[in-house]
């Protein structure tokens, strides 16, 4: 991946903690919520924003979310678990939740509640109520935004892609290669 060149680079760190995180818990090629799938979804997901017209920072809060959606930060070793887009939303608003600054990465303020807007939209669950509520609150948070109507309409287009993608993602690495 084109972000990850330099080797220290804050994308770098970044890919290096879920790593490590993935390892910890022993999740990092095993499971549905592996690492790989993280990445493939960061990929597709860009690419389609990029073609979308998202500038360089949304671009980039679209592939942080996509890293970081599946993470759960209170998943313990060895305990198969979904992941909780409650606990993500949680720990990213904590005072420092990743190894490296928000501003390294240049994630802005409005950035970072795109990203969070973006791993909500993620949430699964059985009760269609549970992902009608987390898409209700997306979908009013944009609404809420002081962007502009473009935006807005971008945003409300994109959610509903990001959350296949996701999808779409997985299926690619649980169907065999050919």
């Amino acid at each position: 991946v084109a972000f990850f060149r330099r080797r220290w680079s804050p994308l770098w760190q970044l890919y290096h903690f879920l790593e490590e995180e993935h390892r910890r818990i022993g999740a990092l090629k095993t499971g549905y919520h592996r690492l790989e799938h993280s990445l493939e979804f960061a990929s597709l997901a860009v690419r389609v924003a990029a073609q979308q017209g998202f500038q360089r920072e949304e671009l980039l809060a679209v592939f942080v979310a996509a890293l970081l959606h599946d993470y759960d930060p209170m998943r313990e070793p060895g305990r198969p678990s979904e992941p909780k887009v409650g606990y993500t939303l949680e720990w990213l608003a904590g005072p420092q939740p990743l190894p490296i600054a928000w501003r390294a990465l240049g994630l802005r303020r409005r950035h970072r509640q795109l990203l969070t807007r973006l791993i909500e939209a993620t949430e699964f669950s059985e009760d269609p109520q549970v992902v009608q509520a987390a898409q209700d609150r997306v979908h009013a948070a944009i609404e809420a935004a002081s962007e502009s109507d473009d935006w807005k309409r971008r945003m409300r287009e994109f959610v509903p892609v990001f959350t296949l993608l996701d999808k779409a993602a997985a299926y690619l690495l649980l169907t065999p290669k050919q």
